[in-house]
């Protein structure tokens, strides 16, 4: 009878999840369930970096376009549960059955704000179908066919607040298709940002992509349209650090998340005229994305 008391209390190593912010919701999450628990969200982030942070607009020596990023991830049903074991160290009987782990079904950070029957820990999350982006980004032409570009933006997500930043390089090669109104380019670029997240959450993210650019410009009228499509690869680690409250005891987490996105396909279209650029893109990958970019610039 003690053993199997002390099967109730193991399952019951971490509190019910009730609060509705995502730096809550970690706090109150167990070191044994942590993983599971918070990689959909490491991997939606990494997902929204890499979505277009190579811009198509290349520029001259100087040259520069200021630019705003909307981004909008697709949190697949499959990420929003996950499957989690608890070890229970020595082997305990229930009748003939031997019992030393128990596995369980429930809820990560992007599941129903209720709790899946049958989960013993009572994991709830935010109940968010994705999740979305807003990313300022400023680009400066270099030498060489060479672009710099910076990003950084402090936020509020669901009352927790953070912010971004990040830098990147892009290369362009000249036009591969020197043809009236139409033009080929291909471009490829690296980037790395930085993101926190209230004051536990620190996540790093590196990407590269490269992208073939064909520009069909309208006779008679400053409007060119540019389809493109590419490849891209990426990594992404978040370090969780909080302290975590269980039976009056502290017990401080400092764990490394790795995200599960690391290769994507990206296909879109755009479009400039003037000095405003649209470019619109879906990007494939372990979690699909949308991405529209707004800018204007100059040469």
């Amino acid at each position: 009878m003690r053993k199997l008391l002390s099967v109730l209390v193991i399952l019951l190593f971490a509190v019910p999840l009730f609060c509705g912010t995502p730096e809550g919701l970690l706090e109150k999450t167990a070191e044994e369930i942590l993983t599971g628990y918070s990689r959909p969200m490491v991997t939606a982030f990494g997902t929204a970096m890499g979505t277009d942070f190579v811009s198509l607009r290349h520029h001259g020596f100087l040259g520069f376009d200021v630019s705003a990023k909307l981004v909008w991830v697709f949190v697949p049903e499959e990420a929003k549960t996950a499957e989690y074991k608890i070890s229970l160290g020595d082997t305990v009987w229930v009748g003939d059955t031997p019992f030393t782990d128990t596995v369980f079904e429930g809820n990560t950070i992007f599941g129903e704000t209720e709790p899946i029957p049958g989960d013993p820990i009572g994991l709830v999350g935010l109940g968010f179908p994705g999740m979305f982006f807003a990313v300022p980004q400023a680009n400066i032409g270099l030498i060489k066919g060479l672009n710099l570009s910076v990003r950084w933006c402090p936020f509020t997500y669901e009352g927790t607040t953070g912010q971004f930043l990040g830098g990147g390089l892009k290369y362009t090669t000249r036009d591969l298709l020197p043809m009236p109104l139409v033009s080929l380019n291909l471009m490829a670029g690296i980037g790395y940002q930085y993101f926190t997240l209230g004051d536990i959450v620190r996540a790093n993210n590196y990407n590269g992509m490269a992208i073939a650019r064909l520009g069909f410009s309208v006779p008679l009228l400053p409007v060119t349209f540019s389809p493109f499509a590419g490849v891209g690869t990426e990594n992404t680690s978040v370090n969780l650090k909080y302290d975590y409250e269980y039976n009056n005891k502290v017990i401080k987490i400092d764990k490394t998340i790795e995200g599960s996105n690391s290769f994507r396909g990206v296909v879109g279209l755009g479009i400039d005229f003037l000095l405003f650029d649209v470019d619109v893109s879906y990007n494939i990958g372990e979690m699909n994305s949308l991405g529209l970019g707004i800018g204007v610039g100059i040469r």
